[in-house]
């Protein structure tokens, strides 16, 4: 594990209070022992996919492949694909989209540019309709959120 994402990983399990503050001042040992991501001192295939810099070395095909097509034939304009560990490739993702394939609207708040970027309108109905549920909740376990998804993909788009 890279030392420097390691601490990225548990300042974000502190912050979002999935882990103790003082799993801070763990080794990478203790956190992955404390995750359950070793058996027989040895990493499991999770672990190599959520913090080594190459996984795709023990894990074929462990990356996002992003296209970019220019109709519905299939003509492939350009692609990208997004390396390393799993975290990076969930925050390089976004990234790449925003960079690459999203058009934002840019408006000028004053002197401050604002990026607006489209949400497709079924995905705009589907949030609606869990707002009108009472699913607009920010504190949401993830286990519900999996539900929520499931019931995203199979009872509110079409």
């Amino acid at each position: 594990m890279q030392e420097a994402q390691n601490l990225e990983f548990k300042r974000m399990a502190v912050h979002n209070n999935r882990l103790e503050e003082d799993t801070l001042q763990d080794s990478n040992e203790e956190l992955l022992e404390k995750l359950l991501l070793l058996e027989n001192d040895h990493l499991k295939r999770a672990a190599i996919l959520l913090f080594h810099p190459k996984p795709e070395r023990w894990v074929g095909n462990a990356f996002v492949k992003i296209g970019f097509f220019a109709d519905d034939h299939a003509n492939l304009r350009h692609h990208d694909e997004v390396h390393g560990a799993l975290f990076d490739q969930v925050f390089n993702t976004i990234e790449v989209l925003k960079l690459k394939y999203l058009k934002a609207v840019i408006s000028y708040d004053g002197i401050v540019r604002q990026e607006r970027f489209p949400v497709p309108l079924e995905a705009r109905q589907v949030f609606e309709k869990l707002k009108a549920e009472g699913q607009d909740h920010s504190n949401i376990p993830w286990n519900t959120v999996i539900g929520m998804r499931n019931a995203l993909v199979h009872d509110y788009i079409p």
